[in-house]
């Protein structure tokens, strides 16, 4: 019971800690400006590209082969493994993301900032129809 009460009190303080953005894309820069060292930029051969974004982990299957298959398709794109940052910067910024998209936060999870879209997930067929790719 102990725990449990623990658990409810940090998530409550984690509540109380959320910032508001009113767009995908000033919460992306803030993300950016915030695990900077973390965002990888990855270049792509085509100029007709979105401005992507992808939480991924470092560890994940899904996020490796969403990662291959921007890379292949030619496009451009940051993202960051999140497993890679301090673990309470980690749980901030999902719990910022899942309270500005409300969603559930599934890797990789893809920000389409320039269209103020979102896609939670790897699903080829989606991310084909999305990105256009």
């Amino acid at each position: 019971m102990l725990y449990l009460t623990i658990m409810k009190e940090k998530n409550e303080e984690l509540a109380r800690t959320v910032r508001k953005w009113d767009s995908i894309g000033a919460f992306i820069g803030d993300v950016c400006a915030r695990f900077g060292a973390h965002v990888v930029k990855v270049e792509g051969s085509l100029t007709r590209s979105s401005d992507i974004f992808a939480f991924t982990l470092s560890t994940c299957m899904w996020c490796t082969l969403g990662k291959r298959w921007l890379g292949e398709k030619g496009f451009a794109y940051r993202y960051l493994d999140v497993d890679m940052i301090p673990v309470e910067g980690k749980n901030q910024m999902k719990a910022e993301l899942r309270e500005l998209t409300g969603e559930h936060v599934r890797f990789p999870y893809l920000v389409l900032v320039d269209k103020n879209k979102c896609h939670s997930g790897y699903d080829p067929s989606a991310w084909e129809e999305v990105l256009g790719g």
